[in-house]
């Protein structure tokens, strides 16, 4: 009896256990959801004011607005992936996010790359990336481009200078010139000055200079300085023939399986924000640059206003091929080259 008696005691007490355990595990906070780890894939130098300026910045902002809850680490200087497969590796959800040049994946952003098309205009590194921003949310079509990317930002540098040994005042000067451009539309620019156009890729100009292989290079001083690229020039002549684009973001499937709270912290991070961000940090970078190639005894040549203008006549035709090109492809070409063209002139008025 008394055994018995014990037992039934005993299935007492565990049953008002576990009900008790119940009750708390029901009224307990769900468990956290745990801290989110994002590989971050950039061919970016540690020590670029890019970097350190405007991409560590935000990373550190999202870590911060979503209270810790996701860690982002940076590969700087393609250490993780190479500069011409971040863009796949991205889309593929191999890393989560990255950012890189347009140019690694030739085709893939033919129309985002409109800003860059020589005989537009007129350009700076603020208002070529402000108007690539403004073009991305204008046309689907440029959208579509970076399908299956959650698009941090886009911006852009113009190729503004020819720099070279020999002081090219106008285009007689360049028949016979080898001179690294800007491939496409930058090569159908060059050739129309009369220059022979060629493609050398960025790291090896310095030494293609050095060997006398190519005569000359197309470049923005925001490159050419920290390369040290003006040991090996001693003029550049002003006259916008091409330029780059980049692109940053994260795999959509990822930001997609995000909790709204996150999404927000890195949307209020990105857009319209980093832009801006990344279109006066390089608009000021730039003029220092352009002081440091002159101090390190670079001459600047402006064209006369007539030369200048035979210069956009001989290139009008460029930006009119390009837009032919996309038409026949069922895409607004004309469309974007007229609404390019209104951006830097209205961004040139800020």
């Amino acid at each position: 009896m008394k055994k018995s008696r014990f037992l039934a005691i005993l299935g007492v007490v565990l049953l008002t256990g576990t009900l008790l355990v119940s009750f708390l595990a029901g009224c307990a906070k769900p468990a956290p959801t745990g801290l989110l780890e994002f590989r971050y894939a950039t061919d970016e130098t540690p020590t670029h004011e890019r970097y350190t300026k405007v991409v560590i910045p935000f990373q550190r902002k999202i870590e911060a607005d979503t209270n810790r809850q996701v860690r982002i680490t940076s590969y700087p200087a393609a250490s993780l992936i190479a500069a011409k497969d971040i863009f796949d590796s991205v889309l593929k959800g191999s890393v989560e996010m990255g950012d890189s040049n347009t140019l690694y994946t030739p085709n893939r952003f033919k129309l985002t790359e409109a800003v860059t098309i020589p005989g537009i205009g007129r350009s700076t590194p603020y208002i070529i990336t402000m108007a690539i921003w403004d073009l991305y949310r204008k046309f689907p079509e440029v959208q579509a481009e970076s399908a299956g990317i959650k698009l941090f930002w886009l911006w852009s540098l113009p190729g503004p200078y020819i720099y070279s040994n020999k002081p090219i005042k106008t285009m007689a000067d360049l028949k016979g010139m080898k001179i690294r451009s800007y491939p496409g539309p930058g090569f159908d620019a060059m050739a129309a000055l009369g220059g022979t156009p060629v493609n050398v890729s960025w790291p090896s100009i310095y030494e293609a200079m050095e060997k006398k292989t190519i005569d000359a290079f197309v470049a923005n001083p925001i490159g050419i300085v920290p390369m040290k690229y003006y040991e090996v020039c001693k003029y550049a002549t002003e006259f916008n023939l091409g330029g780059m684009a980049n692109w940053g973001g994260m795999n959509l499937n990822v930001y997609n399986g995000l909790s709204k709270d996150i999404q927000k912290a890195i949307d209020s991070a990105t857009g319209d924000v980093l832009a801006k961000q990344f279109a006066e940090m390089l608009g000021e970078y730039d003029g220092r640059m352009e002081a440091e190639q002159a101090k390190q005894g670079v001459q600047k040549i402006t064209l006369a206003p007539d030369e200048y203008q035979r210069w956009m006549q001989a290139t009008a035709g460029v930006p009119a091929k390009w837009a032919a090109d996309m038409n026949a492809q069922k895409l607004p070409g004309t469309a974007i080259v007229d609404f390019v063209k209104e951006r830097f002139t209205f961004y040139a008025k800020k």
